[in-house]
């Protein structure tokens, strides 16, 4: 019996290494972001035509894998949403007097912009409180017309500042996005457009 001591505080002293280990290979985050976005037509568009996105803001998940103490691989989905205001020309004729023709720029009503997005990139860690990352983005249209949408791959990056406490942790994190978006009409691509978003992201995160 005494022989089968050393034996079981081996294996449990082997339980609970491979439990500590573990409780660092994975986190879970749930984030909030609000941005500041610039839309930049295709080529071919009236240059006197301006695109403004309001009321920017993004929620979702993160999921991270660490294969590293410092490297860890994440994913994840985020909602945005913002209002989508398009002011350009407009084409009139005055037939008083005679046929006359010309353009005006005039405001039309804001509409809802919302996409979804699927994230995959890196994050790497420098000490206890710094990381930075970046990778690729998906992005995919979901509200905003009713005879279209827009899609199309970016990237992101970004460095933050995080805290831990026990396995939470909480993070503030500056960023950087830029998706290359090719909108769709009835199936055919008609346009490429590009916006670029700087934003700052709130998370909390529950390690495992």
């Amino acid at each position: 019996m005494k022989q089968l001591v050393p034996i079981f505080t081996l294996a449990l002293l082997c339980l609970f290494a491979s439990n500590a280990l573990a409780q660092n290979k994975h986190e879970a985050r749930l984030f909030y972001s609000f941005s500041y976005t610039e839309f930049t037509e295709a080529s071919g568009y009236d240059s006197r035509q301006s695109y403004n996105l309001n009321n920017n803001s993004e929620f979702g998940a993160l999921y991270l894998r660490k294969i590293s103490k410092r490297f860890a691989l994440r994913t994840g989905i985020g909602y945005s949403t913002q209002k989508l205001q398009i002011d350009g020309p407009i084409l009139y004729c005055d037939f008083v007097g005679g046929e006359t023709c010309g353009t005006q720029i005039l405001p039309t009503p804001s509409r809802p912009f919302q996409t979804i997005t699927f994230p995959i990139g890196v994050e790497i860690s420098f000490g206890k409180y710094l990381y930075a990352h970046g990778g690729i983005l998906y992005s995919d249209q979901i509200a905003g017309g009713a005879d279209y949408r827009t899609a199309g791959l970016g990237y992101d990056i970004g460095v933050g500042f995080k805290y831990g406490i026990g396995p939470f942790n909480l993070y503030v994190n500056p960023n950087f996005k830029l998706r290359n978006a090719h909108t769709f009409t009835k199936g055919d691509k008609i346009e490429a457009d590009t916006w670029k978003s700087s934003g700052l992201d709130f998370m909390v995160g529950y390690s495992f």
